[in-house]
């Protein structure tokens, strides 16, 4: 896996694969700060700003050693498909070559950042009866 591509997909469950094996991502929480991170990559996103994306108002009082526990389970999991490095401004995602494909759903096409994945989201979803 280590040097081998990801593909993150985030329209339905959030998944992440490597060729055709799927990544264990870990519990819901941990999910969540991924998707944190996946929704600002390849930008940084500051420890405070992954707290409020998974906890908001309710963030217990160890948030800050939760997110810490969690990169660190990410980065392991990823095993260097995908690196999740600590800079000035934060947490960052990046992918083994730089750059890391995502897709909304089982597309093969390359991120289309958040805007265009929620509005593809909003077309696929169905109508209301």
């Amino acid at each position: 896996m280590i040097g081998d591509a990801v593909r993150f997909e985030v329209l339905g469950p959030l998944r992440a694969l490597v060729g055709t094996t799927e990544v264990v991502l870990g519990p819901p929480k941990q999910r969540a700060v991924l998707t944190a991170l996946l929704l600002r990559a390849p930008r940084p996103v500051s420890t405070e700003g992954v707290i409020d994306a998974v906890w908001g108002a309710t963030a217990p009082a160890g948030a800050v050693n939760l997110v810490q526990k969690y990169m660190s389970a990410l980065r392991a999991a990823l095993r260097g498909a995908a690196g999740i490095v600590l800079t000035g401004g934060g947490y960052a995602l990046n992918g083994a070559d730089g750059h890391t494909p995502w897709t909304c759903g089982s597309s093969s096409s390359h991120w289309p950042g958040p805007a265009r994945c929620a509005r593809r989201a909003t077309r696929l979803r169905p109508s209301p009866p």
